[in-house]
């Protein structure tokens, strides 16, 4: 990516992100966890896992002991498009992204001559570059709702909607010591992240 750029050039490199210093899977050492604040912890740095996912759906290829048979552009851009549009959310992450993407494909089944094995071939992207593993000792999610059941909600609060319940006020902040999302030194309300829940 970037090859093109005046006097810079490439910047990364979707199909071998290591080239350019970022992982190509959640393992590699280049992965970052914390401590580089430049990057927000590793978030432009991190990008070469789903990135390289992604070259792998499109061109195919054999990485980490899996062989990815090429599904192309077209079917590759459609699948990826509704992951972004449907599924994600500023909060979410990895193990996020590995289901959604192949709910995604699920979902376009027999549309744009997507097949059930293109959707094969984009798990066999995922796991070769390791998207459904913890990565740095997070911890790890709680495991998916067996066939046939469902979550409940027991409690449910959008702090999103301030209209409907009718408790909230809206009022320019004054003074200081409110609240902020904690990695910001300025004191004011950031509203850059996912809430509700």
């Amino acid at each position: 990516m970037g090859e093109d750029i005046p006097g810079i050039g490439a910047i990364r490199n979707m199909a071998n992100p290591i080239a350019f210093g970022d992982p190509g899977k959640t393992s590699d050492t280049q992965f970052v966890c914390s401590g580089i604040e430049y990057d927000n912890d590793g978030v432009h740095i991190n990008s070469g896992v789903p990135n390289h996912a992604y070259a792998l759906m499109v061109d195919g290829g054999t990485y980490n002991g899996i062989t990815v048979n090429p599904i192309g552009l077209t079917k590759a851009g459609k699948i990826q498009y509704r992951v972004l549009t449907r599924y994600l959310t500023s909060g979410s992450n990895f193990l996020d992204y590995y289901h959604a993407l192949q709910q995604a494909c699920t979902d376009l089944v027999g549309t744009a001559g997507i097949t059930d094995n293109d959707c094969v071939q984009v798990r066999k992207a995922l796991d070769a570059v390791e998207m459904s593993q913890t990565p740095c000792d997070m911890p790890q999610e709680p495991a998916l709702c067996p066939s046939g059941q469902a979550p409940i909600n027991l409690f449910y609060d959008d702090l999103e909607d301030l209209g409907t319940a009718g408790n909230w006020r809206n009022r320019v902040i004054s003074g200081l010591n409110h609240w902020n999302e904690g990695g910001r030194t300025l004191d004011i309300y950031w509203s850059g992240y996912a809430t509700s829940g």
